[in-house]
């Protein structure tokens, strides 16, 4: 599962086109998760919320390298997101 550059998740391995099997690996991975015990479930979430922070920096800079945006700028914009979280 990953988003193009469109925020649409789409599977790469079918040329950019959304993938059908993504909402019964959601199903699977909800069942999962809800047969962890209750701190099996919060170290789950802390996991992913920070991988989901570092990756959300990544695609937050994206925009400024399309736009050619200098090292300088890219800096300053990281360490905003930072402090935001």
């Amino acid at each position: 599962m990953c988003k193009d550059d469109d925020g649409v998740q789409v599977n790469l391995y079918l040329y950019r086109k959304p993938d059908s099997l993504k909402p019964v690996l959601d199903r699977v991975l909800e069942h999962i998760v809800a047969a962890f015990s209750e701190k099996d479930r919060e170290f789950y979430e802390r996991e992913f919320s920070f991988f989901n922070q570092v990756t959300g920096i990544s695609g937050s800079l994206k925009p400024l390298v399309q736009a050619g945006a200098t090292k300088a700028d890219k800096k300053v914009c990281k360490s905003l997101i930072l402090e935001k979280n």
